[in-house]
């Protein structure tokens, strides 16, 4: 809360000020009451304003759930209660402030009502001000209401059919196991419980260490799919590109989690940085794909960089 005059009410009382001291000193007591009025105009405005405060809060309705970026948000704000001595909601002006601009452009605001179109991104929003100031606009008051919201606007997601991407890529960006089970797929470091009949022999010979046989049955139990976001500085450049890449990269991601497909999803920060997240949910997606930024990846869904195991094919979104 803040209570404090504006720069004609302190215009005001300097003037009322200089009038009493020349009063004085000049030997002119006509000046007394005029430097008196101009003194005590401003004091008054701010007790005016002080009890009108007392007595009133603003409101703000919350943003609908499931909004994406580009989407268009109506935001409604009023005032709550009156003040607290009947009749000076006359003798004052009430403005409030709902405070969602850093979520998006705005598009209308007129009679409480303020309608912007959405961003990406992860908003921490202040509560809703009201501003009170008196007719003649000596004394100025605002009031919060609320403590700060934090508001998820992920990014719009086209809907996909699995199948439909899958056929769209080319043979070097994935790979079809046999459904037989008995091709090789690949040798990874043997693990306890491999059953030993896997053991692939030769490749321990020539490795020094018990290496374990993937079939191309078993590969295609454990399917996977990535999708990788190229989020590196250089996307600064052209950040209408970027943000369509980041719209791709949800999509995609929505279709292989609706579709049942085991999501690998990664995060190019930079040359050396790559953040890896297997997301059991589209909720998750959203939250941290609201979030990257160019250069700076996901920090807060940072983890080692995973095995690509059971990974069969790969996007890469740039």
């Amino acid at each position: 809360m803040t209570l404090r005059p504006t720069g004609r009410g302190l215009g005001i009382f300097a003037l009322g000020l200089a009038a009493t001291i020349s009063a004085y000193a000049f030997g002119t007591p006509a000046l007394i009451p005029l430097g008196a009025g101009m003194l005590a105009l401003p004091a008054l405005a701010l007790a005016l304003v002080a009890l009108a405060r007392a007595g009133v809060r603003p409101t703000r309705s919350s943003v609908p759930a499931g909004t994406r970026a580009g989407d268009e948000i109506r935001v409604n704000s009023g005032i709550a209660g009156r003040p607290r001595r009947p009749r000076l909601d006359a003798l004052v002006v009430l403005r409030v402030d709902p405070r969602i601009g850093r979520i998006g452009a705005l598009l209308r605001s007129q009679h409480g009502h303020a309608t912007v179109r959405a961003r990406r991104g992860i908003w921490d929003i202040p509560g809703p001000i009201v501003e009170v100031t008196d007719a003649l606009g000596l004394a100025r008051a605002e009031r919060v209401s609320g403590a700060a919201e934090r508001i998820v606007v992920p990014p719009r997601v086209v809907p996909l059919r699995w199948k439909t991407v899958l056929a769209s890529g080319d043979g070097s960006t994935r790979r079809r196991p046999s459904p037989m089970g008995t091709d090789l797929d690949r040798v990874r470091e043997y693990r306890a419980g491999d059953p030993l009949s896997h053991v692939h022999w030769a490749q321990t010979a020539k490795r020094g260490q018990l290496q374990t046989k993937v079939l191309a049955g078993q590969a295609a139990a454990g399917a996977g799919f990535a999708v990788a976001l190229d989020a590196r500085g250089a996307c600064r450049e052209d950040p209408i590109a970027f943000e369509e890449a980041v719209a791709t990269t949800a999509s995609l991601a929505h279709c292989a989690l609706g579709a049942g497909t085991r999501l690998l999803l990664e995060i190019q920060a930079d040359d050396s940085r790559v953040f890896q997240v297997r997301p059991r949910s589209t909720r998750t997606v959203d939250e941290i794909l609201a979030g990257v930024q160019p250069g700076q990846g996901v920090p807060n869904h940072a983890q080692p960089r995973l095995r690509d195991e059971g990974v069969v094919g790969r996007i890469l979104v740039t």
